[in-house]
């Protein structure tokens, strides 16, 4: 589903670069560099690629389903696919949020601080939810 992709672009990119990094500090010899490199290939906090979730869910969401209701003339089969991309964009957190928690070192996805830094199932399915209720007019 091209929404759910470019949505979930920032965690698929972010996942790919801490599987490299993980690859390379694993098999220094392979990645042909040494610390210059492991540097530059640090991934950027959990946090911001979180932020960069969340603003390409609020755009491009809203602007998906708004096409979607431009070439399909019944909001029901509208409903239907954009019922389709929420779960495959919630599929994606998941596996964004696993791998959070393993670089955080916890297991729960959390990063620091007193409130979570990424979203519960619940909640991003409330996220979700109000968006493309809000983009359909419900």
């Amino acid at each position: 589903m091209y929404c759910a992709g470019a949505v979930c672009a920032p965690l698929r990119t972010w996942i790919d670069l801490v599987e490299k990094r993980h690859l390379d500090r694993k098999h220094p010899n392979l990645a042909g560099g040494g610390g210059d490199r492991e540097r530059n290939n640090r991934p950027p906090p959990a946090v911001e690629v979180d932020k960069s979730f969340r603003l390409a869910c609020e755009s491009d969401v809203r602007a998906f389903i708004a096409r979607m209701r431009l070439y399909l003339e019944d909001d029901k089969t509208v409903g239907v696919l954009v019922s389709h991309v929420q779960d495959r964009i919630v599929e994606e957190y998941d596996s964004f949020k696993i791998v959070v928690g393993h670089v955080e070192g916890h297991g729960h996805g959390h990063g620091g601080g007193s409130r979570p830094a990424i979203f519960e199932e619940a909640e991003l399915r409330e996220f979700l939810g109000g968006l493309c209720r809000e983009a359909l007019g419900t």
